[in-house]
């Protein structure tokens, strides 16, 4: 495992990661530190911990809605693969 250094709401976090998940995790604390930043601007008298947790609920909220659709798009694409394979073979 690496060793990694994020930085999110000004405070450095020590994070162990595998190496080739490194960018990643940089990537995933940056949307964590920019939901934040909304969130501050928004609730000023919030503290750290609420700004982290309502950030990291939006980023897993817009990472599920984005996974509902797209197997809704998958089923709805088998579905006319279905209906096209009757109509085609016997």
């Amino acid at each position: 495992m690496a060793r990694l250094e994020v930085t999110v709401g000004n405070r450095p976090y020590h994070i162990s990661c595998a190496p080739e998940e490194m960018e990643r995790v940089r990537a995933l604390a940056a949307e964590i530190d920019r939901q934040m930043a909304v969130f501050q601007q928004q609730n000023p008298g919030a503290g750290q911990s609420q700004l982290i947790l309502m950030a990291a609920l939006t980023v897993l909220d817009d990472a599920r809605t984005a996974a509902e659709t797209a197997m809704a798009r998958l089923v709805a694409f088998e579905e006319r693969v279905a209906a096209l394979q009757a109509k085609v073979l016997p």
